[in-house]
């Protein structure tokens, strides 16, 4: 498959493969809108055509890591949307601070690093610092 990486087994026999990102509605068992990416085509990438021309202001997102980022939490929060993201134990201070506390849940004020601030104004948003902070819920699995 042109496009596509082939990636061998211990066998030597090599399988092209993908990523593919769909949105997914639940309770109409049904496929909003999908894409068939290159696997080296980024899940952040991919996320921004997938939600666009979507009111989701009535909908819950799931994202599994990978996904999580700041840009990302905020331009959702802006439109609205709720959204649970899987994060890896050692995503960052806040995630790690927060396994090793009592709490089984935290509201906490995250901060955008540089790349997020540059990828949101590629991204024609415009962000100061009076509206930079997003404040995720932080929860646990149980």
């Amino acid at each position: 498959m042109e496009g596509y990486e082939i990636i061998g087994s211990k066998s030597g026999a090599g399988s092209p493969v993908a990523r593919i990102c769909v949105l997914y509605d639940v309770l109409n068992q049904i496929a909003l809108k999908g894409f068939l990416h290159p696997y080296t085509v980024s899940e952040e990438e991919v996320t921004l055509p997938l939600l666009e021309h979507q009111d989701l202001t009535k909908s819950l997102l799931l994202f599994d890591r990978g996904y999580p980022s700041y840009w990302l939490m905020y331009l959702l929060i802006e439109k609205q949307t709720h959204f649970v993201m899987r994060a890896a134990k050692n995503a960052n201070n806040t995630v790690k601070n927060f396994l090793v506390s009592e709490q089984s849940e935290i509201t906490v004020e995250i901060y955008p690093p540089y790349a997020s601030l540059k990828k949101l104004r590629e991204k024609g948003v415009d962000i100061t610092k009076h509206n930079s902070s997003v404040r995720p819920l932080i929860g646990l699995q149980t």
